[in-house]
């Protein structure tokens, strides 16, 4: 037997066949190597070498390549589970199985979580020798948006006619499958001119830029009385005199 590549090998058809382990092991372990010569089976089933040198016919075995897998996660999880399947081989596969691996090293049943996950497939021959690989993309994408929970809030202008609200008084609750990166308000400032109900977005961002909006309303009220502009008032004094004298009449 003899190489011709990595990947291809030869053997007299007289002493190899799709059922012939024993050859196609012997082919399978000594790729690379110069030459390897061998004869039938004996009669107890043992391969023997013999310094005969034979003819040749071309056994191949490919790996064919495997898609990469995209999927969504599961509803309210931040991992999917994905039914992955074993690559195809095409030639002298007869005995070869895959081994895949996963670069986060998770067993290929546990659930995938959202980003990419590498999956690295190894064909290994009956004797275990590594034959061939190839490699596949798992990649989860975060599909669902942010919870929201809010409260509509009142606030009271202070004695310089302002007020401000957080986030946090909003927020009631607001969840993510994956978790919560940013919440937002489109106002968190208010004064005289807001007195009453104002209509404002309070908006949840997630770890992978899915954004959800609701409509919520701040309640200003002004319950402060009007303060003088001037700490002091001036002591008011007046003269009084007499200008004419009017006698009485019966």
């Amino acid at each position: 037997i003899s190489n011709r590549d990595e990947n291809s090998l030869s053997v007299d058809p007289l002493f190899a066949s799709d059922n012939d382990l024993v050859t196609r092991a012997l082919i399978l372990a000594n790729a690379g190597t110069d030459l390897l010569e061998i004869v039938p089976d004996d009669i107890f089933g043992n391969p023997r070498v013999s310094p005969v040198s034979i003819g040749a016919v071309e056994i191949n075995f490919e790996i064919l390549p495997v898609e990469d897998l995209t999927q969504s996660n599961d509803p309210g999880d931040c991992h999917a589970i994905v039914e992955v399947q074993e690559p195809e081989a095409k030639g002298d596969s007869y005995g070869v199985t895959f081994i895949g691996t996963r670069d986060d090293d998770q067993p290929l049943q546990e659930p995938f979580t959202v980003g990419e996950t590498l999956i690295t497939w190894k064909a290994v021959d009956g004797n275990d020798f590594e034959i061939g690989e190839v490699l596949q993309k798992v990649i989860i994408t975060d599909d669902e948006d942010p919870i929201l929970e809010t409260v509509d809030i009142i606030i009271y202008l202070d004695e310089n006619g302002a007020a401000s609200i957080t986030a946090e008084q909003i927020d009631n609750g607001s969840s993510d499958n994956c978790g919560i990166a940013e919440i937002q308000l489109s106002t968190f400032e208010f004064t005289c001119e807001h007195i009453g109900e104002n209509p404002i977005l309070f908006t949840v961002t997630d770890v992978n830029e899915n954004e959800a909006s609701k409509e919520i309303f701040v309640t200003v009220i002004d319950e402060l009385p009007p303060l003088p502009d001037v700490t002091e008032l001036p002591d008011l004094m007046a003269q009084c005199e007499i200008t004419e004298l009017v006698p009485p009449t019966a």
